[in-house]
C-alpha cells in the first residue's frame, strides 16, 4: 500500500503549512474512487489488443489470463490509489486555493499525477529536496523492462 501523502500548502500569505492529503477526501469521494476503480478494471477486459479483446488476446493453454490481471489490479489497489489521490488533490486545490504545493512525502502515484493536476490549476508544484528524479528514472526503467518482458512472453 502507498505511503501517507503529505504536502506543504503555500497560499497568498506565503508561509506554508503541512497537511495530509487524505484529510481532503470525504466519504463520498472515497466511495466514488472505489466504484470507479472497479468499473475501470472491469472495462479493461474489452480493451482491444492486436484487434482482439484483452480477454481473448492473452490466453495460455485455452485459459484467459485476464482473470489473473483483474485479480492483480484489484489486489494491488493502484487504480483506487490513483483515483483517491486525484480526488484529494482536486479537493485541496478547490478548498485552499494554493499558490504552491510542495510534496513532503508520498508514493509513486502522487509524484506522477501531482504535477499534472497542479499545472492544470495553475498551481506551482515542487518536491522536497530529498526526492531525486534519478531514483525514479531507475525504478521506472525496471517497471518498463518487466512490462516489455511480459508482453513478449504472453504474445
Amino acid at each position: 500500500m502507498s505511503r501517507e501523502i503529505v504536502v506543504a500548502v503555500a497560499g497568498e500569505s506565503g508561509s506554508p503549512r503541512t497537511v495530509r492529503l487524505g484529510a481532503y477526501l470525504d466519504a463520498g469521494a472515497a466511495e466514488l474512487a472505489e466504484s470507479e476503480a472497479n468499473a475501470w478494471i472491469k472495462s479493461l477486459r474489452h480493451a482491444v489488443v492486436d484487434g482482439r479483446p484483452f480477454r481473448e488476446r492473452f490466453v495460455h493453454r485455452g485459459d484467459s489470463l485476464w482473470w489473473f490481471a483483474e485479480l492483480y489490479l484489484h489486489k494491488r489497489r493502484v487504480i483506487v490509489e490513483i483515483l483517491r489521490a486525484v480526488l484529494s488533490l482536486e479537493a485541496l486545490i478547490e478548498r485552499e486555493r494554493p499558490r504552491r504545493l510542495t510534496l513532503a512525502s508520498g508514493g509513486r502515484v502522487i509524484r506522477i499525477i501531482g504535477p499534472q493536476i497542479a499545472a492544470r490549476h495553475g498551481v506551482e508544484w515542487r518536491v522536497s529536496r530529498r526526492w531525486t528524479t534519478e531514483g525514479l528514472r531507475l525504478r521506472l526503467s525496471v517497471v518498463i523492462g518487466r512490462a516489455l518482458f511480459l508482453v513478449r512472453v504472453f504474445s
